[in-house]
């Protein structure tokens, strides 16, 4: 008989399900030891520079965006093609902005539902 043979996933799903009742005592100390024994946080100065530049991005697009519409303002006919201009440089603030503010909102920790499926 194989490895394989033995350690397929039918069998090691069945084994695992055997065994999901039994766990380690609650220790309220393991959580301070691990903690403890990690390495102390480093801040990113990698970060700072993204956000730097997400922040020049946004003030550069927004500055492009009302000279752009002023002028248009100011020359008396405002066509389809300068509304279309202008509805993009709405995007790609938005998208700046997006970049800079969704690696606040989407954190999610994997968890065991999100592992078993």
């Amino acid at each position: 008989m194989k490895n394989n043979d033995i350690f397929n996933d039918e069998n090691l799903r069945r084994l695992l399900k055997e065994h999901v009742g039994q766990s380690a005592p609650p220790s309220p100390w393991f959580t301070k030891k691990i903690m403890n024994r990690l390495p102390p946080r480093r801040v990113r100065t990698v970060a700072f520079i993204e956000y730097g530049v997400y922040a020049i991005a946004a003030v550069l697009t927004a500055i492009f965006a009302a000279v752009y519409g002023v002028g248009c303002y100011h020359s008396g006919a405002v066509t389809i093609g300068n509304l279309a201009v202008l509805a993009i440089y709405f995007g790609i603030l938005a998208s700046i902005i997006w970049l800079g503010v969704s690696p606040w909102l989407e954190d999610e920790k994997p968890d065991a539902e999100n592992i078993r499926n």
